[in-house]
């Protein structure tokens, strides 16, 4: 069981209305991916499952509790189809191994087939007694409406300027400037920033972001960077101008209109075949210094 620290706030809140009996039946987890929503989820049916004493010996690993429901896309697949939750129906049809709660969490519920979701969502409507269910998704959109309407909706967002959270940045990534650039590049979710950290081209990027800062000519850098995929390069640039634009109010600001650029580019990128690699990157390298020279001016 893992509460992180951008976790905190609303774990507390949900503590305090399962504490009040104001928690509802079923409840939605919604936020980018890396941001630890199963986790939460988690740590919540630790809480819900160790009301009753008899039950704490259970509770470790949390995941391996009888009275705990894990529906997810099974390994090897991207789908959760209808058979999977009428087994989790049949889960819920059994009386409590501990006479508690009965718990579900669908992670990344998303994944439900239409058939899957709709079965699913009779479950919602009629839920047994003492029973909550957990879902957790990227975006609420995804899901159907009608599952939407029947949850309790909360968005996990993370908190970096919180000190605990600082804390955790401080120990778990590289030092800065490289923390800032990962947490941009993984949208502010701190856990897929730390798992960048741990990937191959997280020292690749961090050069990338810093020889574009630097004084080095454009074709140099395009010759350093040439064989790095492209599509990581561009979305690392993105994200970077992203976090230098959450701080801009001022919609003349030439990044604004860089950064329209760039979304283009990507947009070409997936779509355009035979794409030259070469000058793609030169066209990308040159914008970003021409808007930074026209940056320098405007302020």
């Amino acid at each position: 069981m893992q509460v992180y620290p951008w976790h905190s706030a609303l774990f507390q809140t949900l503590q305090d209305a399962f504490a009040a009996n104001c928690l509802g039946h079923a409840l939605l987890f919604e936020g980018h991916e890396g941001m630890g929503k199963v986790d939460l989820a988690f740590a919540l049916a630790h809480t819900v499952l160790s009301r009753d004493t008899k039950q704490k010996a259970l509770l470790d690993p949390i995941n391996a509790h009888p009275d705990l429901y894990i529906l997810q896309a099974p390994e090897g697949k991207s789908t959760i189809a209808i058979d999977e939750v009428r087994q989790m129906q049949s889960f819920l049809m059994k009386g409590a191994y501990c006479g508690g709660y009965k718990v579900i969490v669908i992670a990344n519920a998303q994944h439900m087939s239409i058939q899957a979701a709709n079965a699913c969502l009779k479950s919602l409507e009629e839920p047994p007694k003492n029973s909550l269910f957990i879902l957790t998704t990227p975006k609420q959109s995804d899901l159907l409406a009608t599952i939407c309407s029947r949850v309790q909706s909360y968005r996990v967002k993370s908190a970096l300027k919180d000190a605990a959270c600082q804390r955790w940045i401080e120990k778990n990534l590289p030092p800065e400037p490289e923390a800032s650039a990962l947490l941009a590049q993984a949208q502010y979710a701190p856990l897929k920033a730390l798992g960048l950290a741990k990937s191959k081209d997280a020292p690749v990027l961090a050069q990338w972001l810093d020889a574009l800062d630097s004084d080095q000519k454009p074709l140099d850098i395009v010759q350093d960077f040439q064989s790095v995929d492209l599509t990581i390069l561009l979305e690392s640039l993105m994200h970077h101008l992203h976090s230098i634009l959450k701080e801009e109010t001022d919609s003349g600001h030439p990044y604004w209109s860089l950064y329209d650029r760039y979304s283009a580019l990507s947009v070409d990128l997936k779509n355009i075949k035979g794409l030259n690699k070469t000058l793609f990157l030169e066209h990308m390298v040159l914008l970003w210094f021409f808007a930074k020279e026209r940056a320098d001016a405007y302020c």
